[in-house]
């Protein structure tokens, strides 16, 4: 006697559990965990000294752009499109996985010379440049490579991971459509980077950083109008720390927020303070640079919001800054928070205006009251006749949208009288003053400069 029992369905329903734990749905590419399963196991498993295992990071550029314009279905038809030419490229013995979004990873065993990597790099860039059909349009496309390379079998997946990471982001930094190695200088940079940032976790806790300010002033009244907010660090163990050097680090890794909330604060406190001993009126505003990363905070609005209430200040006292080029990049991200701060009546500024990429049909949506002529325009007057002609016309352009005009970087009376020529409003530079910390900054106020008055 016996009894026979079909499995069939109890087979393909575990080989499909199997399918969706460890394989991209989309793809049918390794996924992210089955790409760390056996990046571990080919790191355990190497032996030889004399072979080497290659890891590559890979990022499409500008994919947002295809599912932007021509709907998430069609990015679906192009990640799969991408997936089956990079498969291609690479050999029997690789892995190639999708990560998620349009980010691939591309596993390396048993690679007798590091130059075979930079030639499976070159396929795939090659391939990936080829024109794609996608629902009746052809697309051109590239993508950025980060490659990491060890020998030694004591390395871990995660440190592996990291470096691509770090070769990835240099690769974007070259102007996308490359592939780059990761090398010694890297791994400082990386040592470096992990250092500052803990250092600035330690002066957000030690309350090592303050504000200097730069005045704003109405060019045809000489009049003060408002102050430029800007940080300054100065660290027990680095000494003082230009923000150049350490800005970019805090918005990586998030310390930004914190960091922008200590400039709001201290900003809006010290024209309160002017306010209080009668050295400024109501009229006089504060401007505060944020950075696009910080209007992902969700409780940036209400922070403002609860710092203007604290301080007694109204909002048109107060005023937000962007640079052009990070604004053009993130405009879906942040026209909604920007909607909400007008909303409160703060005032909206574009730093750096005619050094990015406005579109003007992007400008005209914005809900923007200043715009601010970069220096680089300025401090060549008026020996430059081009920098002369664009200042004009950014100037007559801000006005016909309605927007209020400022200059920076005014260090010269022909600058000046250029810029006075031009019905410019605003300026600020050397010429008015430089910096100022508190105590220097009261005393300004207080004299109002008497050399304004011959102007």
């Amino acid at each position: 006697l016996g009894t026979i029992n079909d499995v069939t369905d109890m087979q393909l329903a575990q080989t499909q559990l199997e399918n969706l734990a460890f394989y991209d749905p989309l793809t049918g590419l390794a996924n992210r965990r089955l790409f760390r399963d056996r990046l571990e196991s080919v790191i355990s498993h190497l032996r030889n000294k004399s072979q080497h295992i290659g890891l590559m990071l890979l990022d499409l550029d500008y994919f947002k752009n295809v599912n932007d314009s021509l709907g998430h279905d069609a990015g679906d038809s192009l990640l799969v499109s991408i997936s089956e030419r990079i498969q291609i490229c690479v050999r029997a013995s690789d892995t190639v996985a999708r990560l998620g979004g349009d980010e691939f990873a591309i596993i390396l065993p048993a690679i007798d010379n590091p130059d075979n990597i930079q030639e499976i790099a070159n396929k795939v860039l090659s391939a990936i440049r080829m024109p794609i059909t996608v629902n009746g349009n052809i697309l051109n496309f590239s993508t950025s490579i980060g490659i990491a390379v060890v020998n030694d079998e004591t390395s871990n997946a995660e440190e592996l991971v990291k470096q691509a990471d770090m070769a990835l982001y240099r690769a974007k930094d070259t102007g996308r459509n490359n592939a780059q190695f990761f090398t010694k200088e890297m791994r400082e940079r990386l040592v470096n980077h992990l250092e500052l940032v803990d250092d600035l976790r330690l002066a957000i806790d030690n309350k090592e950083f303050h504000l200097v300010f730069q005045p704003q002033i109405h060019i045809k009244t000489n009049k003060l109008t408002g102050f430029e907010s800007l940080i300054r660090w100065q660290s027990p163990k680095r000494g003082f720390v230009p923000p150049d050097e350490f800005i970019s680090t805090a918005e990586s890794s998030d310390l930004i927020i914190p960091i922008g909330r200590i400039v709001i604060k201290q900003a809006c406190a010290q024209l309160s303070e002017l306010i209080r001993k009668n050295l400024v009126d109501d009229s006089v505003a504060v401007t505060v640079n944020v950075s696009v990363k910080q209007f992902k905070d969700a409780e940036l609005v209400d922070y403002i919001q609860e710092q203007l209430t604290t301080y007694q200040l109204s909002p048109k006292q107060f005023e937000i800054e962007l640079t052009e080029s990070l604004l053009m990049e993130n405009i879906d991200d942040v026209l909604a928070t920007l909607d909400n701060i007008q909303a409160l009546g703060i005032l909206i500024s574009i730093d750096d205006f005619g050094t990015g990429y406005s579109s003007l049909s992007y400008l005209k949506q914005l809900p923007v009251n200043i715009l601010k002529v970069d220096r680089s325009f300025i401090c060549e007057i008026p020996h430059n006749n081009d920098d002369m002609e664009i200042t004009a016309a950014v100037i007559s352009m801000a006005h016909n949208l309605n927007y209020t005009v400022v200059a920076e970087g005014i260090e010269a009376p022909a600058q000046l009288a250029f810029l006075s020529d031009c019905n410019c409003d605003y300026g600020q530079g050397y010429y008015y003053s430089k910096p100022l910390n508190r105590n220097d900054l009261i005393d300004y106020c207080r004299n109002i400069h008497p050399r304004m008055a011959t102007v």
